[in-house]
């Protein structure tokens, strides 16, 4: 059921909007006649009421050359670098303000008493600003001004363009002998302050040779790393001899435990001592006992003796050689730190060597452009540069400059509005008369 209603709306609503677009078309077709004569009354005024030739124009232009031999490098503190900024390069639209700055317009309309012919009032700032245009192009480096002043009268034209000429370069030229001026001292001071700050490295590095040479420190980093490598190599023999006299040591340990420390020695008897023993033993002695005259003694083993003195001089040395190789281990790692701290401070000597070596040239450069550009800025203030070259006169025109007719474009504009005008009156027309015919209907 929704579904209808919305479907039927929109029905409805598509047909009212056919209808309104055909009473539109109603409204036109029966009110052509406002319309048509709406547009001839339009088109009729701007053909008969506009001048049937539009009026002659003289053109008068006029050169001028801003002169500038010096090269302003000026040195920018922030970045620390040589910025050449050419007088040249002050942007045209700057040039452009100055040349049709209103003061400078008004001294020329009191200089040459520019009035109304109509109403002899005084030409205002903006009559004669429409009548001049100025365009700004370089001719090599140096910015060329030109100046083209368009007036019905030839003479007139060729008077405002010398007279521009003349107080343009008499009010602008003490700007920039003002501005060249504090460009030279500008220059001056960055002059000075670089020299000092040049001066300043220089000492700084004469004072860091003096203070710690690199090739000083170099020999001794040489030096220490020989003696750090002959260490090494003691080492690594004393580790070897080590290992020897500890295997050596395992060897005769082993021998020394196989060694008895007594060994048993059959002695003969001597005939006194047997004597003794017959005399000692004589009451129940019965000599044919006695079978053997020897006797077993008990004695300590020389080989026993030997290889245990031999076994406590090994253990001296393997004493006396880990000594040695612990010795060497503390003084090749103090080798070690030494040869590490002399290989920061060389690397950083090198480092703040080459920083200042860096600096200088970089202070030597710009310290030998600002010297040219002192010298060039001394020579502008004497040549009184920053001044304006007129290098081309203007010359009174001895005929107008073509100028398109404007009167078939007014006739479009003017077709135009008489169009819109013509629909506005045909439905205001009916809509007024639809107004009119209710009203009676409801009177009656």
């Amino acid at each position: 059921m929704e579904f209808i209603i919305v479907v039927q709306h929109d029905i409805e609503s598509r047909s009212s909007d056919e209808v309104s677009l055909e009473n539109y078309v109603f409204v036109i077709l029966r009110k052509w006649w406002i319309i048509v004569a709406v547009l001839t009354v339009s088109i009729a005024f701007t053909v008969f009421t506009a001048p049937s030739e539009p009026a002659d124009l003289y053109e008068a232009r006029i050169k001028i050359l801003l002169i500038d031999p010096v090269s302003e490098r000026i040195a920018s503190p922030e970045t620390n670098n040589i910025l050449s900024v050419f007088r040249s390069s002050i942007s045209p639209s700057i040039l452009a303000s100055l040349g049709t700055a209103g003061d400078l317009l008004e001294q020329i309309i009191t200089k040459l008493n520019l009035r109304d012919s109509n109403t002899g009032l005084p030409w205002s700032v903006e009559t004669l600003s429409s009548l001049m245009s100025v365009d700004i192009q370089k001719s090599g480096t140096l910015p060329l001004i030109t100046m083209t002043v368009n007036a019905s009268d030839a003479s007139t034209a060729t008077e405002i363009a010398d007279a521009w000429a003349g107080l343009f370069v008499e009010q602008n030229n003490a700007m920039f002998a003002a501005e060249l001026s504090r460009s030279h001292q500008f220059i001056l001071r960055q002059y000075e302050t670089i020299g000092q700050d040049l001066k300043r490295k220089e000492e700084e590095k004469l004072r860091q040779l003096g203070e710690s040479p690199v090739d000083l420190l170099w020999n001794k980093s040489e030096a220490i790393t020989l003696q750090y490598q002959e260490f090494i190599a003691e080492r690594h023999v004393m580790r070897s001899k080590l290992v020897d006299t500890e295997a050596r040591l395992e060897s005769i340990t082993a021998a020394l435990a196989r060694e008895p420390e007594l060994i048993h020695v059959e002695r003969p008897v001597s005939n006194a001592a047997l004597i003794d023993l017959i005399l000692e033993l004589s009451d129940g002695l019965d000599l044919g006992n006695i079978s053997d005259l020897t006797v077993v003694v008990d004695e300590q083993n020389d080989l026993h003796l030997f290889l245990k003195h031999f076994v406590v001089l090994l253990d001296a040395e393997i004493a006396s050689l880990s000594a040695n190789i612990a010795y060497l281990g503390s003084e090749i790692a103090t080798l070690e730190n030494e040869i590490k701290d002399l290989s920061v401070e060389l690397e950083t000597r090198r480092s703040e060597a080459s920083r200042l070596d860096r600096d200088i040239q970089i202070l030597t450069d710009k310290f030998d452009q600002l010297g040219l550009s002192l010298g060039e800025s001394k020579n502008a203030n004497a040549e009184g540069a920053g001044s304006f070259l007129v290098v081309e006169s203007p010359e009174e025109p001895s005929s107008p400059v073509p100028v398109a007719d404007p009167q078939p474009r007014r006739i479009v504009i003017a077709a135009a509005v008489g169009l819109v005008l013509g629909l506005v009156g045909a439905f205001g027309v009916d809509r007024a008369q639809k107004f009119r015919k209710t009203t009676s209907g409801r009177t009656r």
